[in-house]
């Protein structure tokens, strides 16, 4: 059972979701917005959490130091999501999230993006010419990345609009520990190892990106 606050708020933003005869009566960002609360509300989260400022750095921080929760999450209007959502390589996964939509219809499903997918000689040169820049110069475009390396989320389709666009969520769930920094001097089998170096000193962190967002559909 959800608490009763909760309940409350689920029927009050499933109405303004669903109330108008047009789904685009909301901006854009409203919409997602709209969504995205109550998308929090179902799973008994707080569906209009306090905004988090928290960055990569401020995370990096965390694991080196060992101090900070080991846990955080962040959803929309949160930096961090800011952050993971205007990633270079977000463009991929949103074409993937469309393509399986269209192909199979399925409102679940998953995207990933991988780094080794280039081979060491591209992983280096994506080290070298766009993750470095990017810590050094807090490229917001790139930070992001920098910060993730490979990854995968999990989607879920929320809603279509006529003209093709669809209301997804998204979830990105990342570690940040001595195996994941060390790719920064390029990307070997036996890093999987190095998770052993973690705690209490660069003790490992983790994150759950949550965010719902409106993308066009293939046709668009």
């Amino acid at each position: 059972m959800y608490p009763a606050i909760h309940r409350a708020v689920i029927e009050s933003i499933k109405q303004e979701v669903t109330s108008s005869d047009d789904p685009a009566h909301l901006a854009p960002e409203a919409r997602s917005g709209r969504h995205n609360a109550y998308g929090r509300a179902l799973e008994g989260k707080d569906p209009y959490p306090e905004r988090k400022d928290d960055t990569p750095y401020g995370l990096g921080l965390d694991y080196v130091t060992g101090l900070g929760p080991r846990h955080k999450d962040f959803t929309n209007g949160d930096t961090m999501a800011d952050r993971v959502q205007s990633m270079e390589s977000m463009k991929d996964i949103r074409r993937q999230t469309v393509e399986q939509w269209e192909s199979t219809g399925e409102t679940q499903g998953s995207a990933a993006f991988s780094i080794s997918e280039s081979g060491k000689i591209g992983a280096a040169k994506k080290l070298v010419g766009e993750d470095l820049p990017a810590i050094v110069t807090n490229d917001p475009d790139h930070l992001g990345e920098a910060f993730m390396s490979s990854y995968n989320v999990k989607y879920e389709v929320r809603g279509t609009d006529p003209d093709g666009s669809l209301v997804v969520q998204y979830t990105l769930d990342n570690t940040t520990s001595t195996e994941s920094a060390l790719h920064f001097i390029g990307y070997y089998d036996w890093l999987k190892y190095a998770e052993i170096a973690d705690g209490p000193i660069t003790s490992a962190v983790s994150q759950t990106v949550t965010w719902t967002e409106r993308i066009p559909g293939k046709s668009r």
